[in-house]
């Protein structure tokens, strides 16, 4: 009976010590789960002392709820967190509270790729209850669970011109998570699924872009580019006038307006191309692929002065001359019988491009009706060569033999 008593009289004193200790401790609840609600088991919960290098750093798994508790947590600064493989910490809801369960902190929000987690401040018999929402991320967890920082638009932008398209893609959708309705971000998931071929994504992309903002500038140029793919001229044409029309950033508008002539070139509305490549080159004079369209819109259109001085600027720029522009100058000539300027043409074609074999034909020609015989026999012959299946063939070997005397 004694060693009974003494045993109770110890376990009332052995309560006693622990009680003052106890009362100033607090503690930690919460849940981890997915996006979707579902809960995330055995997620490693990490409670850090932030300022007591003397406190341990206190780890606890989630049950097969998703639940955690902490208990006996130390009056200190901490910062928490948790850790899974294949997710990042991405919200969190979190609330500290006194015994009488009234608020002295509290936060709900997202928790930015990279970024620390907010330190909380346990005092008494403060209970903290702390929510954590895991985002998939395949990449390393960082220090904090939170993942790797994001990179910025530039930093993205570098990665599509050096290639690097895919993990372009991967840092964009990071970057979305955070802030889905960002034009700028859909923007460029739109153009580096565009440089990818994946014409789907990158359309569903640069739709969502449009909705969010409808006059982002260079969306409607991308818009006009995926029409264009799926065969839908008139749409794609629409698009750059809107382009044109809204943007005031000479590169965008350059951009837009060389897309609109070209597709107006192959619709053979050849004056609207005109005007279009004439603001391109009151934006961009030295732009030598403008220059060359537009030599050859000229041609067509009748305007073979304009195509000369256009084909001028061209050599002086350094650039070669186009060889169908050159080809066509020549073709002008001899139907006006001018025979020496049309041989002057043929030969600066075959100069551009030696494959070309209609100017050795037509140069062949021009030679004959020049009296240079053997000019005009080398250059039928080498014609004949090249296109022995041409329906002009079997005249110009005719010309040949009877040149030849055969």
């Amino acid at each position: 009976m004694r060693r009974r008593t003494v045993s109770a009289l110890a376990a009332v004193f052995l309560v006693l010590m622990l009680l003052p200790c106890s009362l100033a401790d607090g503690k930690a609840i919460g849940s981890i789960t997915d996006r979707d609600g579902n809960p995330i088991k055995k997620a490693q919960v990490r409670l850090v002392p932030v300022d007591r290098p003397d406190l341990p750093t206190i780890k606890v798994k989630s049950d097969r709820k998703g639940r955690y508790i902490i208990g006996l947590i130390r009056k200190s600064t901490y910062r928490l967190t948790a850790f899974k493989k294949g997710y990042r910490v991405g919200e969190i809801d979190a609330n500290i509270a006194t015994p009488a369960d009234k608020s002295l902190w509290a936060y709900k929000g997202p928790i930015s790729p990279g970024s620390v987690p907010p330190k909380l401040s346990i005092d008494g018999l403060t209970t903290v209850t702390y929510d954590i929402v895991m985002y998939p991320d395949a990449g390393d967890p960082g220090e904090w669970g939170t993942g790797q920082p994001l990179l910025s638009n530039q930093e993205i932008i570098n990665r599509i011109q050096g290639g690097d398209i895919d993990a372009a893609i991967m840092e964009i959708q990071r970057n979305l998570e955070t802030v889905p309705e960002d034009a700028n971000l859909n923007y460029l998931l739109a153009f580096a699924m565009l440089q990818k071929g994946d014409f789907e994504k990158a359309r569903e992309a640069i739709d969502r872009t449009l909705s969010i903002n409808p006059t982002l500038e260079g969306a409607n140029t991308i818009l006009g580019k995926l029409l264009e793919n799926a065969g839908e001229t008139d749409q794609a044409l629409a698009a750059y006038r809107k382009e044109i029309e809204n943007c005031s950033t000479a590169e965008v508008k350059k951009n837009a307006l060389i897309s609109a002539s070209l597709l107006l070139i192959r619709a053979e509305k050849l004056e609207q191309a005109e005007a279009m490549l004439e603001e391109v080159i009151a934006i961009e004079p030295e732009n030598v692929a403008a220059l060359k369209e537009l030599a050859n819109c000229y041609l067509k259109t009748g305007h073979k002065e304009k195509a000369e001085e256009i084909l001028a600027k061209v050599s002086s720029l350094g650039g070669s001359d186009d060889p169908a522009v050159l080809y066509n100058l020549g073709a002008d000539a001899f139907n006006n019988e001018k025979f020496e300027k049309a041989a002057d043409y043929f030969e600066k074609t075959i100069a551009v491009d030696p494959n070309f074999a209609e100017a050795y034909l037509q140069l062949g020609y021009c030679k004959l009706n020049l009296g240079d015989i053997p000019a005009a026999i080398e250059n039928l012959k080498k014609f004949i060569e090249m296109r022995p299946d041409s329906p002009a063939a079997p005249d110009a070997q005719a010309i040949v033999q009877s040149l030849s005397g055969n």
